[in-house]
């Protein structure tokens, strides 16, 4: 206590009494000078750094009397982990100037120092955008943060996935892929940085969209037999109304692809072309069908791993080997 506050009987509150220990933390050409204690009060991994024992202090390397701990990540993801510690707001509230790297970066490195409510909040972010349920898909996704260039922000999500763990996120990233051409993703930058295996996993869409669309999946949806329960009284002009609708759909299969193939245009123009109410019914209901199978069934269009299922809090590597860690599969989060 200063002499000014003696005789006062002031207390000292447990857990917001912090010492002055400052640390420089180096990265490339950016350091920063930190608190120590919050760093360690917020991550396992840098209480655990912080216990060793230093060097003398002739051999500790400092800044104006401080040490300087030089850390191998990069500048600018270490940047944004550290305002996400230090600054409460920072990342907290939903943004359109919030980054997408600076999302990836503070994911990263929260996930490398166990910072759980940075990971938390991070992942959060990023499930505003990639949705895990056909109702979210419908009702359109939240703009949280700037995507920057999509095609790599896809590519780096599902890098990011994998390495962390949050796999749940893989299925709709890896449909993202099909908005765009083969060769517009092959020289993406962000696709050399995907191991083996998720580059494998990432042309699986094209393939697929190749082999079952229109043929299949769409020309299906509006695909009606006449049954004894469908109470129509014109059943030829409703099925030349649905003829009459493949045959001028727009089926190219660079832009076709199920979720979003049929707008509310569609419906209007089969009415409006004179199919009955009975039918029009039926073919919407089937349409539903065709969505909720499609979309509960997607982890399977891209083979994902389900032999090497395990429940969260085990841990497994991917077959790429390029993550180790929590490993919550994609089958058990899409189907909840």
């Amino acid at each position: 206590m200063t002499d000014s506050a003696t005789g006062q009987n002031l207390q000292e509150v447990e857990g917001l009494w912090f010492p002055a220990d400052l640390v420089i933390l180096q990265a490339g050409t950016r350091i920063f000078r930190v608190f120590t204690t919050i760093l360690k009060e917020k991550s396992p991994i840098f209480a655990d750094m912080f216990a060793i024992p230093q060097p003398s202090d002739p051999d500790v390397e400092k800044i104006d009397g401080v040490p300087l701990v030089k850390m191998h990540d990069d500048p600018g993801e270490l940047e944004s982990f550290l305002k996400a510690i230090f600054d409460s707001e920072y990342l907290f509230y939903a943004s359109s100037t919030t980054e997408f790297d600076t999302i990836i970066g503070v994911l990263r490195l929260a996930h490398k120092y166990d910072v759980s409510f940075l990971h938390r909040r991070a992942l959060q972010h990023l499930s505003t955008y990639y949705c895990t349920s056909l109702e979210h898909y419908r009702q359109g996704v939240s703009e949280s943060y700037t995507m920057g260039s999509t095609l790599d922000a896809h590519l780096k999500t599902i890098q990011i996935s994998v390495e962390v763990g949050s796999l749940w996120l893989l299925p709709d990233a890896y449909y993202s892929l099909l908005g765009f051409g083969l060769e517009e993703m092959l020289n993406a930058k962000s696709w050399r940085c995907l191991g083996e295996y998720e580059r494998s996993v990432s042309l699986r869409p094209f393939s697929h969209k190749i082999q079952s669309l229109p043929t299949s999946a769409l020309i299906s949806v509006l695909s009606m037999w006449k049954d004894n329960d469908l109470t129509c009284s014109a059943w030829a002009r409703c099925n030349q109304v649905r003829l009459a609708t493949i045959q001028d759909y727009d089926w190219d299969a660079e832009v076709c692809e199920l979720l979003d193939a049929f707008g509310s245009y569609i419906w209007c123009e089969l009415e409006d072309s004179g199919m009955c109410g009975t039918c029009l019914a039926e073919a919407k209901a089937e349409h539903e069908r065709k969505l909720e199978t499609f979309w509960r069934e997607l982890p399977s269009v891209f083979e994902f791993w389900p032999s090497e299922l395990v429940r969260p809090g085990e841990n497994a590597r991917c077959r790429s080997g390029v993550a180790t860690g929590v490993y919550r599969s994609a089958f058990l989060y899409w189907r909840i």
